[in-house]
């Protein structure tokens, strides 16, 4: 109450609306854009208040400000939809892709909502960002991709939905063939090196001691879900 009424004596309403934001006063801060708030004024910090509202999850605080106009790639570098991702806030991210949230923006690292969600191991959010035309050979500063975030951390899971997006044309995937039968050769010729010099991602799947592995399968036109054992067992 008390934010409230400090906030129609003031005439800072841009710091108030940013309060409003990280408090989910989603009533205040209509009133302060009916007051004439600016909806995309930046703090000290360069952020918005939808940038706060984002990064603390407020999805109905989130709504008021999209709903009202507020720029969903406001920010320079890290948008709204970075943020939802690193964060796996879904429903947020669902509501700034519907208000056209640009899918394919980069940060400060060229790293793109779809990096960080992989990095996450959120497959949600990784197949509602595909869904939206994600580009999954999208190229940070190390010049890596989310299937390379997806398979540096392990997450054999979210590499299983990023392959067939992934693959050159005319090959498909499936995970089911055991390490000693794998074959790294193709991998690298395929482009998916890893950055250390002779290594691929295949190589590094083996490296993080998962039994099962990635093969080209040339009959089956779709990625068969197999149970992921780890080496300790039996390797």
């Amino acid at each position: 109450m008390f934010l409230r009424e400090e906030a129609r004596s003031s005439g800072n309403l841009h710091h108030f609306l940013h309060m409003a934001a990280l408090k989910d006063e989603s009533s205040l801060a209509k009133m302060l854009l009916k007051c004439g708030a600016p909806i995309d004024g930046k703090d000290e910090r360069g952020q918005t208040a939808l940038s706060y509202a984002v990064s603390q999850g407020f999805e109905n605080t989130a709504k008021v400000l999209l709903e009202a106009g507020a720029s969903v790639d406001s920010n320079m570098f890290v948008t709204p939809l970075h943020t939802a991702s690193q964060r796996g806030n879904a429903d947020v991210a669902k509501q700034l892709l519907h208000h056209k949230a640009n899918v394919n923006a980069k940060d400060k690292q060229s790293k793109s909502p779809l990096h960080f969600a992989c990095e996450r191991g959120d497959k949600t959010m990784v197949e509602m960002l595909l869904n939206a035309n994600a580009d999954p050979s999208a190229q940070d500063k190390e010049k890596k991709t989310p299937l390379h975030a997806a398979v540096l951390r392990g997450h054999l899971s979210i590499v299983q939905v990023l392959l067939p997006h992934t693959a050159a044309p005319g090959w498909t995937w499936e995970l089911s063939q055991p390490i000693p039968q794998l074959h790294l050769d193709r991998g690298e010729k395929q482009g998916y090196r890893h950055s250390v010099p002779g290594r691929t991602l295949l190589s590094h799947l083996c490296s993080i001691r998962c039994r099962t592995a990635l093969t080209r399968n040339y009959q089956h036109g779709t990625v068969q879900d197999h149970r992921i054992a780890k080496a300790g067992k039996g390797a």
